[in-house]
């Protein structure tokens, strides 16, 4: 008889358990396989390690690179950028094969798929989401998808806002 209030109150705690896991927020924690707060040293030598990335040059509070593949997509450029020698925004520019706004939305609609709804979308070829901080996630984030203005790429930068802010105002973009 014992069996049965046990094997309920275990099927319960699981339960209770996997509601709260599938009820985490998502938050982005770091661009590529570097986390946020990544040593600038360790940043660069990951990405030298990608396949097709090559070191460009050093800019104030950052590293650009060039080439590689992005989600499956060429990759014109990576800037990463670092505040107190850590890692804070990740930015990358696609060369898209065809349509710049065709593979905008494209990204879109994986992204969406993969965080849900974004926070601002508008027909200006500008779409953001916010992760805010929880008992999950420590920091502010974000994550911007946007169609360059001046050439045909399409950019995303992934931010960790918080540690933005203490940098430079939270300014830090290239």
């Amino acid at each position: 008889m014992m069996k049965t209030p046990i094997a309920i109150l275990s099927f319960l705690l699981l339960s209770l358990g996997v509601s709260a896991f599938a009820q985490t927020p998502k938050g982005i924690d770091g661009f590529l396989d570097m986390l946020w707060g990544t040593p600038t040293q360790d940043a660069k030598q990951k990405m030298l390690e990608r396949p097709g990335v090559t070191f460009k040059r050093n800019v104030p509070g950052g590293i650009i690179f060039s080439g590689g593949v992005f989600a499956g997509r060429p990759a014109n450029t990576f800037a990463l950028l670092f505040s107190g020698g850590r890692l804070y925004r990740g930015d990358v520019s696609l060369n898209p094969a065809g349509n710049r706004h065709e593979v905008y939305e494209s990204i879109k609609k994986e992204l969406i798929t993969k965080y849900g709804p974004p926070a601002k979308s508008g027909k200006d070829g500008f779409t953001r989401w916010t992760f805010h901080s929880t008992t999950f996630h420590s920091d502010d984030e974000a994550l911007e998808l946007s169609v360059g203005q001046k050439f045909n790429e399409v950019n995303l930068s992934y931010i960790n806002e918080s540690m933005a802010k203490a940098s430079n105002g939270g300014k830090g973009e290239l």
